[in-house]
């Protein structure tokens, strides 16, 4: 089975951010991303500080790097919530679907009803539903974009069962993990929505969205605050995505037999 450029080229950008993300926690503490030094309030970007300084004199290029530690993190959490849940829910009802008789059909019935109930409406809507319900903060947003993402994993384990039973193992994996790489980037995007809308994760800590949404008064007279923060979400997300989207045409091509 023949790899798909497209993920290769993902592969290395997610290594690249991940890097970058483990080397900024090295390098930067929690301090150096919150403290605020009033005296060098709206800086431009310079060899001194790449991305310039926020409101509180903050440098910008600091907290986007330390930012992305929240993002990646919370992506982390709620496809690992998604990934637990539409895997035994999609797998047990696909397994027994074709195993066990009426009881298996039903199971497998439930189980595709269950995804649609959850795809039903727009995403985003789903999850400030569910964030309104829990509470603000990191560990509520995960959940409440997990629950948009569960749906997804029900269809892919119900499809890997497929292709388990096919003894095709290779092409089983590769939908998981695509599915896995596809849903971080959906992930990281909810938590920048929640959290630029106020529910996520709180000032003075460096969340992506939270920090776009505080540059958004400044937009005219320091439009970095809005550049930088935005440019490494899309980066991050197209990065996942990219990945995600070569896996599965690596997989795609696997059952075509390509």
């Amino acid at each position: 089975m023949k790899i798909n450029k497209g993920a290769i080229v993902g592969a290395v950008m997610v290594t690249i951010v991940i890097l970058a993300t483990l080397i900024s926690s090295i390098a930067y503490s929690l301090e150096d991303a919150t403290v605020s030094n009033i005296s060098s309030r709206f800086y431009e970007p310079s060899s001194q500080h790449s991305f310039g300084t926020d409101s509180m004199g903050r440098d910008v290029q600091v907290r986007v790097l330390y930012g992305l530690r929240y993002s990646l993190g919370g992506g982390a959490v709620a496809v690992l919530i998604a990934l637990v849940v539409g895997a035994c829910v999609g797998s047990v009802g696909a397994f027994l679907g074709a195993s066990a008789g009426w009881i298996g059909s039903v199971s497998n019935k439930m189980a595709i009803c269950l995804a649609r109930f959850l795809a039903t409406g727009p995403a985003i809507l789903l999850a400030f539903s569910s964030v309104v319900v829990l509470g603000q903060g990191f560990t509520n947003t995960a959940i409440a974009v997990s629950i948009v993402l569960i749906p997804g994993y029900i269809r892919t384990f119900g499809g890997a069962v497929a292709s388990m039973k096919n003894n095709d193992a290779k092409t089983a994996l590769l939908m998981v993990v695509a599915q896995i790489s596809l849903s971080m980037s959906l992930a990281m995007l909810g938590i920048a929505a929640l959290s630029f809308l106020g529910f996520g994760v709180q000032p003075p800590l460096p969340e992506i969205g939270a920090m776009i949404a505080g540059g958004r008064e400044y937009a005219r007279v320091a439009p970095w605050l809005l550049t930088y923060p935005g440019l490494a979400l899309f980066i991050l997300a197209l990065s996942f995505n990219i990945l995600g989207n070569g896996l599965n045409a690596t997989a795609i091509a696997g059952i075509k037999g390509d």
